[in-house]
């Protein structure tokens, strides 16, 4: 366990800084056990801090916990003491959220860290984004010891106007246009078939969520799927595709599939990040089928479904 100063002086105790799920259902599958793991490593003296998060794709944010006591008999007032711990708490939960918007990744070879090297412009939106993160829960907790414990849960929307993906679609738009990607196209496509949305199953497929995936098209890897050939305020607003652990979950997300998806299977992931889709020529035809003015893909009906995404 570790401690900071705070700003009257007194000792901060670091309790641990983790990221959940408010989802009962999620936390039972992932954040009891990580911790498990951490307070077991934490016991033989292999760490000296807790931390644990996800981002939570299908629910459309990132949220992150931070928590810090302090010792009573180094305060002047329980009210002091809760104030500097609960401080010191938002700048954990906030200092998590950031190391977790790092990892974001943005297509098959890009992950938002490193395009926030290049771009100071991004850095300080990110910057913003974070510090203005919303606060959606805090508890005031007094220990055994009589110490007080500050916890603290923010929460940062990966869509909409006031999202991380407002931002990440805006810049990878603009990266696309210095790094053009052939597009997939047919020279007669077949008939055009009733479709409603599509469906890309990647259930056995070990692929990663991004904000700007690709479905690329065998041989050639041509794009049938890209940032240029979406709207951008739409991906802006939901995101350029949707995500599902199954097929049946595909389905159920009504405002992208509709009624009478086009399914498909992928052949694997491709780039470094492992977040891009490769289907089969034939399917790149069936999808140009299904999809000949390109209206499914524009408006951002398309949902990507495996395990391997949560």
């Amino acid at each position: 366990m570790s401690s900071v100063k705070g700003s009257n002086g007194m000792t901060v105790v670091l309790v641990f800084l983790s990221c959940l799920l408010v989802t009962t259902v999620f936390s039972a599958e992932w954040w009891e056990e990580e911790m498990e793991e951490q307070e077991q490593a934490m016991e033989s003296g292999e760490l000296k801090t807790i931390s644990a998060g996800k981002t939570l794709w299908n629910l459309g944010y990132i949220e992150s916990v931070g928590e810090a006591s302090c010792d009573m008999d180094e305060a002047l007032s329980e009210t002091d003491c809760y104030v500097t711990a609960r401080r010191t708490a938002i700048v954990l939960a906030q200092e998590k959220l950031s190391e977790m918007v790092n990892g974001v990744v943005i297509d098959g070879e890009s992950v938002l860290k490193n395009e926030l090297l290049k771009s100071s412009t991004l850095r300080l939106k990110t910057v913003g984004l974070i510090r203005g993160a919303e606060i959606v829960a805090e508890d005031r907790i007094t220990l055994d010891d009589g110490s007080i414990l500050a916890r603290i849960r923010m929460r940062l929307p990966l869509y909409g106007s006031d999202g991380l993906s407002d931002m990440v679609i805006r810049h990878a738009a603009e990266a696309a246009d210095e790094r053009a990607i052939p597009r997939f196209d047919i020279s007669a496509p077949p008939k055009p078939l009733p479709c409603t949305g599509i469906i890309i199953d990647a259930t056995g497929i070990d692929a990663s969520p991004a904000m700007a995936p690709k479905i690329l098209v065998l041989e050639e890897l041509n794009a049938a799927l890209s940032i240029d050939q979406v709207d951008i305020d739409t991906a802006s607003n939901i995101g350029m595709v949707a995500y599902a652990s199954d097929i049946e979950s595909a389905r159920e997300i009504e405002d992208r599939a509709g009624i009478s998806p086009l399914i498909i299977r992928a052949e694997m992931a491709a780039g470094k990040t492992r977040a891009d889709i490769v289907i089969s020529a034939d399917n790149g035809v069936r999808l140009k089928a299904a999809d000949p003015d390109g209206d499914i893909i524009r408006s951002c009906r398309v949902v990507f479904a495996g395990e391997s995404f949560f």
